[in-house]
């Protein structure tokens, strides 16, 4: 297969930009050469955002994405934003309240079940998700927001819950979704994290 672009070895967002300056020439179908899931990713994303067909197709030199533009496809290249996403098993939300922000509580606990909502939604999945402190009550006493934990942890997000929290709380023996951690481990899953979401 012909390649147009090869993009192996470059780091975000250099795909993502090579994609959309052909793109902008308005000179047809084109393939990329990648050689990470993620940048497969970002590119098929901004090219469809930009209304391509994409295919991908994985072979032994990495992933080609053939891109095809629309009429249109030039035109909202130039306007459409370059984003990168990190790679899902570099990621890790950290979640040290029952609330989200500073200010009304109600509108604050609204919003972490709105979050958690979301994040069931999208399909760029977290590797973990690390509960402490009052957070600790979003995986054992408010059944909504267990729901959507659950559902990530059935799809593959490992969720881990601070040990020294559920005790504090006294919620210890109501832990419904995730397991127990002591925070020599979760201080690693931090540190190692190569992308950190706090909320």
């Amino acid at each position: 297969m012909d390649i147009d672009i090869d993009c192996r070895g470059l780091a975000c967002s250099r795909p993502v930009i090579k994609t959309r300056d052909r793109l902008s020439e308005g000179s047809g179908a084109f393939t990329v050469l990648v050689d990470d899931e993620a940048a497969r990713d970002n590119v098929s994303r901004f090219a469809r955002n930009a209304g391509c067909s994409v295919e991908v197709t994985d072979t032994p030199e990495g992933f080609v994405v053939r891109v095809t533009p629309d009429e249109k496809a030039a035109e909202t290249a130039e306007a459409a934003p370059v984003t990168c996403q990190a790679p899902a098993g570099n990621k890790v939300i950290f979640i040290g309240a029952d609330e989200v922000g500073r200010g009304d509580r109600e509108l604050g606990t609204t919003l972490a079940k709105a979050f958690l909502y979301a994040c069931t939604e999208n399909e760029d999945r977290p590797r973990r998700m690390v509960f402490m402190n009052s957070g600790v009550r979003l995986v054992t006493e408010n059944d909504e927001t267990v729901a959507h934990v659950t559902r990530l942890e059935e799809e593959g997000v490992e969720v881990v819950v601070c040990g020294t929290c559920l005790d504090f709380y006294g919620l210890k023996d109501n832990l419904r979704v995730g397991r127990v951690s002591n925070m020599y481990e979760i201080q690693s899953i931090l540190i190692g994290a190569g992308h950190l979401v706090s909320v």
